[in-house]
């Protein structure tokens, strides 16, 4: 995991954000969140979709091409005008768990494609 958080990483090709507020109104029910939050989420895959604030969404579209989590989080902290120290100890629970789940990846993972139907 180490090795994982100091080298680039980028999310999958066919990973889905979207905001819950577009979501329907049967799914949005079944919630936890507001409608400020996001899923996010890979079609045809095993895994869940899971529920993210909207600034870790606007964190993720950084990682559309392959940076390394200090340098998302300083370009993202430049941005919001945050502490990047304070916004890394904040967020870095939350990305390694999206590393874990397998949405953001490293740059030379094998399967950056989108999954096929079968």
């Amino acid at each position: 995991m180490i090795s994982l958080l100091r080298g680039p990483l980028v999310l999958l090709q066919d990973i889905s954000i979207v905001p819950v507020r577009d979501l329907p109104e049967h799914l949005r029910s079944n919630m936890d969140g507001n409608e400020d939050d996001f899923t996010i989420s890979r079609p045809r895959s095993r895994q869940t979709s899971k529920l993210i604030s909207s600034e870790i969404a606007a964190l993720l579209d950084h990682f559309k091409k392959p940076l390394t989590i200090a340098h998302a989080i300083a370009i993202y902290s430049h941005e919001h005008q945050l502490d990047p120290e304070k916004t890394l100890e904040e967020i870095l629970p939350i990305l390694r768990q999206l590393i874990q789940a397998g949405f953001l990846v490293p740059e030379n993972f094998e399967d950056l494609e989108e999954i096929q139907p079968t």
